[in-house]
Protein backbone atom coordinates (compact mmCIF):
# COMPACT_ATOMS: atom_id res chain seq x y z
CA UNK A 1 0.00 0.00 0.00
CA UNK A 2 1.40 3.43 -0.82
CA UNK A 3 1.62 6.39 1.11
CA UNK A 4 -1.42 7.91 0.07
CA UNK A 5 -3.52 4.62 0.52
CA UNK A 6 -1.55 4.63 3.94
CA UNK A 7 -3.50 8.54 4.57
CA UNK A 8 -6.88 7.32 2.98
CA UNK A 9 -6.74 4.49 5.80
CA UNK A 10 -5.57 6.05 8.63
CA UNK A 11 -8.22 9.43 7.96
CA UNK A 12 -11.06 6.82 7.55
CA UNK A 13 -10.00 4.86 10.58
CA UNK A 14 -10.00 7.53 12.79
CA UNK A 15 -13.53 8.73 11.03
CA UNK A 16 -15.16 5.78 12.43
CA UNK A 17 -13.60 5.88 15.15
CA UNK A 18 -14.96 9.25 15.72
CA UNK A 19 -18.68 8.41 14.81
CA UNK A 20 -18.59 5.33 16.78
CA UNK A 21 -17.51 7.46 20.12
CA UNK A 22 -20.15 9.89 19.28
CA UNK A 23 -22.83 7.43 19.47
CA UNK A 24 -21.77 5.79 22.85
CA UNK A 25 -22.50 8.59 25.35
CA UNK A 26 -24.79 11.35 22.78
CA UNK A 27 -27.70 10.70 21.97
CA UNK A 28 -29.26 11.23 18.67
CA UNK A 29 -31.52 13.93 17.65
CA UNK A 30 -29.69 17.09 19.66
CA UNK A 31 -29.16 20.24 17.46
CA UNK A 32 -27.84 23.79 18.71
CA UNK A 33 -30.64 26.32 17.81
CA UNK A 34 -29.64 30.64 18.18
CA UNK A 35 -32.08 32.23 20.63
CA UNK A 36 -34.88 32.64 18.69
CA UNK A 37 -34.57 28.89 17.58
CA UNK A 38 -36.36 25.68 18.29
CA UNK A 39 -38.35 26.00 21.47
CA UNK A 40 -39.34 22.95 23.62
CA UNK A 41 -40.06 21.66 27.35
CA UNK A 42 -38.59 19.32 29.10
CA UNK A 43 -38.90 18.15 33.15
CA UNK A 44 -38.40 20.83 35.47
CA UNK A 45 -37.97 23.19 32.80
CA UNK A 46 -38.16 26.83 33.31
CA UNK A 47 -40.57 29.02 31.10
CA UNK A 48 -37.23 30.99 30.23
CA UNK A 49 -34.15 30.33 31.56
CA UNK A 50 -32.10 33.97 32.34
CA UNK A 51 -28.65 33.03 32.28
CA UNK A 52 -26.50 36.43 34.10
CA UNK A 53 -23.05 36.81 35.31
CA UNK A 54 -21.82 36.88 39.00
CA UNK A 55 -18.44 36.96 41.26
CA UNK A 56 -17.58 33.60 42.47
CA UNK A 57 -14.47 34.09 44.94
CA UNK A 58 -11.04 32.77 43.82
CA UNK A 59 -12.68 33.28 40.21
CA UNK A 60 -13.45 36.29 39.41
CA UNK A 61 -16.55 36.83 37.01
CA UNK A 62 -18.38 33.95 36.20
CA UNK A 63 -21.63 32.62 34.32
CA UNK A 64 -24.93 32.36 36.70
CA UNK A 65 -28.44 31.41 36.52
CA UNK A 66 -30.99 34.05 37.21
CA UNK A 67 -30.49 33.07 41.34
CA UNK A 68 -27.03 33.68 40.81
CA UNK A 69 -26.46 29.66 40.93
CA UNK A 70 -22.84 29.01 39.09
CA UNK A 71 -23.42 27.03 35.95
CA UNK A 72 -20.33 24.82 34.37
CA UNK A 73 -19.83 22.97 31.49
CA UNK A 74 -18.74 19.57 31.10
CA UNK A 75 -15.80 18.70 28.93
CA UNK A 76 -17.83 14.71 28.41
CA UNK A 77 -20.58 16.92 26.16
CA UNK A 78 -18.11 18.56 24.02
CA UNK A 79 -16.71 16.85 20.59
CA UNK A 80 -13.13 15.86 20.45
CA UNK A 81 -10.69 17.48 18.56
CA UNK A 82 -10.92 15.09 15.37
CA UNK A 83 -15.25 15.41 15.23
CA UNK A 84 -14.98 19.33 13.40
CA UNK A 85 -18.80 18.52 12.46
CA UNK A 86 -20.38 17.31 15.43
CA UNK A 87 -21.53 19.86 17.99
CA UNK A 88 -21.77 19.33 21.69
CA UNK A 89 -24.46 16.61 22.97
CA UNK A 90 -25.17 16.81 26.59
CA UNK A 91 -24.54 13.43 28.44
CA UNK A 92 -24.98 14.12 31.63
CA UNK A 93 -28.18 12.34 32.38
CA UNK A 94 -30.10 10.18 35.29
CA UNK A 95 -27.80 10.07 38.44
CA UNK A 96 -25.58 12.82 36.70
CA UNK A 97 -28.22 15.10 36.48
CA UNK A 98 -29.27 14.59 39.95
CA UNK A 99 -25.74 15.74 41.08
CA UNK A 100 -25.48 18.16 37.92
CA UNK A 101 -28.47 19.60 37.11
CA UNK A 102 -28.69 20.52 33.19
CA UNK A 103 -30.17 24.42 32.40
CA UNK A 104 -33.64 23.66 31.11
CA UNK A 105 -36.07 26.02 29.42
CA UNK A 106 -39.09 26.02 27.80
CA UNK A 107 -38.46 28.85 25.54
CA UNK A 108 -35.76 30.84 24.26
CA UNK A 109 -33.00 31.53 27.10
CA UNK A 110 -32.39 35.67 28.07
CA UNK A 111 -29.24 36.94 29.06
CA UNK A 112 -29.09 39.99 31.93
CA UNK A 113 -27.00 41.81 33.29
CA UNK A 114 -23.56 41.54 31.27
CA UNK A 115 -24.38 38.08 29.97
CA UNK A 116 -23.97 38.14 26.33
CA UNK A 117 -27.04 37.07 24.63
CA UNK A 118 -25.21 36.54 21.48
CA UNK A 119 -23.31 32.88 23.21
CA UNK A 120 -26.91 32.03 24.08
CA UNK A 121 -28.95 29.14 22.44
CA UNK A 122 -30.37 25.70 23.46
CA UNK A 123 -29.59 22.13 22.31
CA UNK A 124 -32.26 19.79 22.26
CA UNK A 125 -31.63 16.67 25.31
CA UNK A 126 -32.43 12.80 24.41
CA UNK A 127 -34.42 13.07 27.21
CA UNK A 128 -36.67 15.59 24.81
CA UNK A 129 -35.86 18.76 27.67
CA UNK A 130 -34.68 21.67 25.97
CA UNK A 131 -30.95 22.62 27.60
CA UNK A 132 -29.25 26.01 28.00
CA UNK A 133 -25.89 26.74 26.41
CA UNK A 134 -23.31 29.09 26.75
CA UNK A 135 -21.02 29.54 23.44
CA UNK A 136 -22.08 26.13 22.61
CA UNK A 137 -21.44 24.48 26.04
CA UNK A 138 -24.53 23.10 27.43
CA UNK A 139 -25.08 24.50 30.91
CA UNK A 140 -25.61 22.65 34.44
CA UNK A 141 -26.09 23.61 37.96
CA UNK A 142 -23.80 21.81 40.92
CA UNK A 143 -26.22 20.19 43.64
CA UNK A 144 -23.10 21.07 46.31
CA UNK A 145 -23.13 24.90 45.57
CA UNK A 146 -25.73 26.16 48.23
CA UNK A 147 -25.75 29.81 47.52
CA UNK A 148 -25.29 32.23 44.89
CA UNK A 149 -21.87 32.93 43.93
CA UNK A 150 -20.63 29.53 45.40
CA UNK A 151 -17.88 27.49 42.59
CA UNK A 152 -17.82 24.34 44.53
CA UNK A 153 -18.12 22.11 41.24
CA UNK A 154 -14.98 24.12 39.25
CA UNK A 155 -12.24 21.83 38.41
CA UNK A 156 -13.43 18.95 39.33
CA UNK A 157 -13.75 15.24 38.31
CA UNK A 158 -17.23 14.14 38.69
CA UNK A 159 -19.03 11.01 36.74
CA UNK A 160 -17.24 10.46 34.03
CA UNK A 161 -16.55 14.23 33.16
CA UNK A 162 -14.46 17.27 33.85
CA UNK A 163 -16.08 20.54 34.83
CA UNK A 164 -15.79 24.07 34.78
CA UNK A 165 -17.42 27.21 35.48
CA UNK A 166 -17.73 29.88 32.51
CA UNK A 167 -16.00 33.13 32.22
CA UNK A 168 -18.54 35.65 30.78
CA UNK A 169 -16.55 35.29 27.19
CA UNK A 170 -17.50 31.69 27.12
CA UNK A 171 -14.01 30.38 28.46
CA UNK A 172 -13.59 27.91 30.90
CA UNK A 173 -12.74 29.98 34.67
CA UNK A 174 -9.40 30.30 35.65
CA UNK A 175 -8.57 30.39 39.78
CA UNK A 176 -7.79 33.86 40.54
CA UNK A 177 -4.48 33.91 42.53
CA UNK A 178 -4.20 36.88 45.20
CA UNK A 179 -0.84 38.21 45.50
Amino acid sequence: MGRTGVKKWTVGALALFGLLLAGCGGGGGTSVTDPGGEEGEGAGSREVAVVKVMSAPELGAVVADAEGMTLYDAHRDNPMIYQFDRVPTPTCYHACAEVWQPLLTASSPQAAGTADPDLLGTIRRRDGGLQVTYDGHPLYAYAEDEQPGEANGDNTHSLGSEWHALEPDGDEAVVVVAR
